[in-house]
């Protein structure tokens, strides 16, 4: 069907839709193919490139509509280029009129178009004026649906000034409006800009008519002092000189508004609600009249009303430059450009992963953990060591006693010791400190562990909002091409193909799907906040994502090399025995149990030596008078005033302790650990065979998630199509849309769930490779050449 290639995914114009409903799509194929060309002339009302690119979209559309039964030329030499002197217009259309040589004019621009339908004598071919402006006075010509004047079709554009005033009051508030027009057309579109200003002026805001030129500067000096917003007419300037004049605008607290659409809000403007096709639907619209026409409709009856959808986008970088705030529901339905600062961080899954290894709260307290049981190695250590004791000892005691004692004990006395212990062996000291190190070496192991945990956690996190984020993405597209549908609809109601029940359907649907967006970005909130306390950083901390690909080296290095070790099931088998045998082996919660049971082991020596192994120590002591006074103290004592001792000691309990249950419960707790390193080992082998087996299917799954959507895609397409020509219901549309949706939604979380079980698989293995530096990663795959060439396994080489 010519019309369904020419509507580009999902959107049809109202032009197509009539011509296929009323005139029938087979009204072309039963004329006559034209024996002489076709010379079109073209009415321009200047040099720019927004009318030059109108102009070959015409006849890019113009050419396939009539492929095989007209000929269709636009010579360069019947283009008539007024250079923007309005005076010139009447002249160069007179000369289009009267070249014997033109068969059908068309007019680009405003005021070209305008004088075609202001022309005071007849037309004496067919004129197609595809830009006039309906400012609602009901000076335009018409006669029913056409124009009602020989040889005359326009297409009528309404003047939606007021819609668009009251959308972007709803962007950025405003109270004085400054009107910026090309400062040629001026003279030609007098009663466009006198109904523009009355419908500003019944809106409430005070209006300032500026001619603008291509200087920016020049513009914004042109400005009255009190304007805070300026609505941006098509004007004649280069891209670049356009960008000066809103990014001056935008410096000077003015919120810019666009009449042309995307073009100026991707330069800067602020918003727009001019459709992004706009000039492909009107040069769609043309091509359909200008083919009626050589059908032998009469122009005059060819309907001139035009729908022009009307959708809201949104240049955030400006919206955040003015400090401006739209409610929610303005927001969510824009399309929204550079919605992601440029001056915000960039984080990607290896940065996102390092930092959460990094600084995560989790991570540091278990770090202070393990330098805790640094401590507690040293202490179960000096338990072992010789201890040194200085005393100091003052005492006073009642004279009567301090006579009686006949100077053995003054009344004032101060005595100095020293004493020193050693244990010589103890095995509850020693087992201490041996069951001290097995226990740092699990703390090690534990923290090992929680950083793999915290590393697993923090991509999954970040995985799961690029997922949000790329869900709120498809949500908007599927709530845009609703609203398209839609349109569809009104205009299949405006021709009769449609009820009002429809109508209705597809608004039922709009809410529907505001609904699934208003959660989708819900979402993406509950993301950023789940990754930012991982990260720890500000909950609510901004940042840029770097998408993550399969062509990626730092998240899938080496896949042509690996690709020989997973291409057939025996080569994967092997793989998988391999990455088994090298978790079991490196696993941190194995080292942790293997810690566990040896201490345990120690535990149950301890006790069982109890029964029989004394404690051995040594002591010795030396004390002395240092000073005395008093009653008593000019006795002299026959006692010296020094001493000393040395000792060895020998200690065993030979009843009570409850030995025998200390026993009982250390072999008991040992059996314990034993059995759950069993099980852990057992869980590990499960989790790493089983995400192997997830992430080749996820892998697989990429593929076809996405010929999936693709040919859903292609599926709503056509289905859309044949709704516009009446040919299915809108329960067909609905299911295919939905269909559509689930496959594209499905091809979104198809990457990400790869990636996300790539992560399991490295989690499990203990080995992420965005922590692998190049040496380390080529020990590796020289290890598992070794393990497949001991197992006879050749890799898979292609033939």
């Amino acid at each position: 069907m010519i019309l369904g290639s020419l509507t580009g995914p999902r959107i049809l114009s109202a032009a197509g839709l009539v011509v296929w409903l009323l005139i029938g799509a087979t009204a072309t194929s039963a004329q006559s193919a034209q024996e002489e060309p076709t010379t079109i002339g073209i009415l321009k009302d200047g040099e720019w490139p927004v009318l030059d690119d109108l102009l070959a979209q015409i006849q890019a559309e113009l050419e396939i509509l009539v492929e095989g039964e007209f000929e269709v030329r636009f010579p360069a030499e019947k283009v008539a280029d007024a250079g923007w002197q309005l005076e010139l217009l009447g002249e160069r259309f007179d000369d289009l009129l009267g070249d014997d040589a033109v068969d059908l004019v068309v007019t680009l621009g405003l005021a070209s178009s305008q004088l075609a339908l202001n022309q005071d004598r007849p037309l004496t071919k067919p004129v197609v004026a595809p830009l006039v402006i309906d400012v609602g006075t009901g000076n335009l010509p018409s006669a029913e649906r056409g124009s009602g004047v020989e040889n005359l079709t326009y297409v009528s554009i309404p003047n939606t000034l007021s819609d668009e005033l009251a959308t972007f009051q709803e962007v950025a508030p405003f109270a004085r409006l400054a009107l910026l027009v090309n400062e040629e057309l001026v003279p030609a579109i007098g009663a466009l800009i006198a109904d523009t200003t009355s419908l500003a002026e019944e809106a409430g805001v005070e209006v300032s008519f500026v001619p603008a030129g291509r200087d920016a500067r020049s513009v914004v000096a042109a400005l009255p002092a009190e304007v805070d917003a300026a609505y941006i007419f098509p004007l004649r300037q280069t891209p670049e000189q356009l960008g000066a004049l809103v990014g001056a605008l935008t410096e000077r607290g003015i919120a810019t508004f666009s009449g042309l659409g995307r073009e100026h809000v991707e330069l800067g403007a602020l918003a727009t609600i001019a459709p992004e096709d706009w000039r492909s639907r009107l040069a769609r619209r043309v091509a359909l009249n200008i083919q009626r026409i050589l059908l032998g409709e009469t122009p005059a009856e060819i309907p001139v009303a035009y729908r022009q959808g009307r959708r809201l986008l949104l240049n955030m970088e400006t919206l955040r430059r003015l400090d401006a705030s739209p409610r929610w529901e303005v927001l969510l339905e824009a399309e929204r450009l550079f919605d992601e600062r440029a001056d915000l961080p960039l984080l990607d899954l290896a940065s996102a992963v390092g930092r959460a290894v990094e600084s995560n709260l989790d991570l540091a307290a278990e770090r202070l953990g393990v330098a805790a049981g640094s401590a507690q190695v040293e202490q179960a250590r000096g338990q072992f060591l010789p201890s040194l004791e200085l005393s100091l000892t003052g005492l006073e005691i009642d004279s009567e006693s301090a006579a009686a004692s006949f100077g053995s004990q003054p009344k004032r006395s101060w005595d100095g010791g020293l004493s020193l212990s050693q244990v010589i062996y103890s095995e509850g000291v020693l087992g201490n400190l041996a069951i001290e190190r097995l226990l740092q070496l699990g703390r090690e192991a534990f923290l090992e562990q929680l950083q793999l945990d915290i590393a697993l956690d923090s991509s999954t996190a970040y995985l799961n909002l690029l997922r949000a984020r790329n869900l709120v993405r498809v949500q908007r597209n599927n709530l845009r091409l609703t609203r398209a549908n839609l349109d569809l609809a009104e205009m299949r109601r405006d021709v009769g193909a449609a009820s009002y029940s429809e109508i209705l359907r597809w608004r039922s649907q709009i809410a529907s799907d505001r609904q699934s967006l208003v959660t989708a970005e819900s979402n993406v909130q509950a993301a950023i906040i789940a990754l930012n306390q991982l990260l720890h950083l500000p909950l609510e901390e901004e940042f840029r994502l770097e998408d993550v690909t399969l062509d990626d080296e730092t998240l899938t290095p080496g896949q042509d090399q690996f690709r020989g070790y997973i291409e057939t099931p025996k080569h994967y088998a092997t793989l998988r025995e391999f990455t088994v045998a090298r978790a079991l082996k490196r696993a941190p919660e194995l080292v942790r149990l293997d810690s566990s049971v040896s201490a345990q082991r120690r535990v149950l020596r301890i006790a069982r030596r109890a029964f029989w192994m004394p404690d051995v120590a040594a002591q010795a002591s030396l004390e002395d008078r240092l000073d005395e006074s008093g009653v008593g103290s000019e006795i002299d004592s026959p006692a010296d005033d020094s001493s000393w001792s040395v000792a060895l000691s020998a200690r065993l309990t030979l009843l009570g302790g409850g030995r025998r249950a200390a026993v009982l419960a250390a072999e008991h707790e040992l059996e314990e650990l034993i059995q759950l390193r069993a099980s852990t080992a057992e869980k590990i082998e499960q989790g790493v065979r089983s995400s192997m087996v997830a992430t080749r299917a996820s892998f697989t799954n990429v593929t076809l998630a996405q010929e999936a959507a693709s040919a859903a895609a292609e599926n709503l397409e056509l289905v859309q199509d044949a709704y516009a020509r009446g040919v299915v219901g809108v329960l067909e549309l609905l299911d295919a849309q939905s269909a559509s949706l689930q496959a594209e939604i499905g091809a979104t979380d198809a990457v990400h769930d790869f990636f996300i079980d790539l992560m399991t698989l490295q989690r499990v293995s203990n080995r992420f490779d965005f922590f692998v530096d190049g040496a380390a990663r080529s020990a590796w795959y020289a290890e598992l050449e070794e393990y497949f060439a001991e197992r006879g396994v050749e890799p898979w080489r292609p033939r």
